[in-house]
């Protein structure tokens, strides 16, 4: 009868052994990968139920108060129906003649966390006060070209708040646009100044 050889016996041996070894292995690094891919994928899914990347949140760019936050302001005729409409949801404020909105300013009206930081709805009419600044000690703020529209010098269009030297706050400013003021309605220091030079005494005052 034929023998093996000893010598074939013994590499056999060994040849099968490495082949248990290699296929063991690859089995392992299969589980491994597999177990890390599914545990990663959890953790994105248990965020986000799509499995989709999150959207990275986006921060609105700040206005900038110091030009005219609608573009070119247009011209008004001594007897146009000029009347001006707030809303607070959009932070808008609207120049209409008639029906026609004939100018968008940018706005910031009250927080409305509070009666002494909610800026009123109704109807309103421009009042005789205005002015080119003011500062309010007990509030530490202040604002350039102010038009009252409630209360005489209560509730007024101004610009973005400034400090006692009459210098802009540059962490108020940067609201503009969400609500942030103490009832009054804050603007871009051109579209205030615009107001203070071109919406006259009783020009009727929407807030909505």
């Amino acid at each position: 009868m034929f023998k093996i050889p000893r010598f074939l016996t013994i590499g056999l041996g060994v040849f099968l052994v490495c082949i248990i070894a290699y296929l063991y292995t690859q089995i392992n690094n299969y589980s491994v990968s597999s177990f890390t891919a599914s545990t990663d994928t959890n953790r994105i899914n248990k965020h986000n139920l799509s499995g989709k990347p999150p959207l990275q949140e986006k921060r609105p760019t700040p206005v900038n108060w110091l030009t005219p936050t609608g573009g070119t302001y247009p011209k008004i005729g001594s007897n146009d129906p000029i009347w001006v409409q707030v809303s607070k949801e959009k932070q808008r404020v609207y120049i209409l003649k008639g029906n026609e909105i004939i100018y968008t300013m940018i706005c910031s009206t009250g927080l409305d966390i509070s009666s002494d930081t909610s800026t009123p709805v109704g109807t309103f009419h421009i009042q005789k006060e205005r002015g080119t600044s003011f500062y309010n000690p007990n509030e530490k703020e202040g604002a350039m070209y102010w038009v009252s529209w409630k209360n005489h010098g209560e509730f007024l269009f101004h610009s973005v708040a400034t400090d006692k030297n009459g210098n802009i706050i540059p962490s108020e400013a940067a609201k503009l646009g969400q609500k942030a003021s103490h009832g009054c309605i804050r603007l871009a220091v051109p579209d205030a100044k615009w107001i203070f030079e071109n919406i006259k005494y009783n020009t009727r005052v929407v807030i909505t």
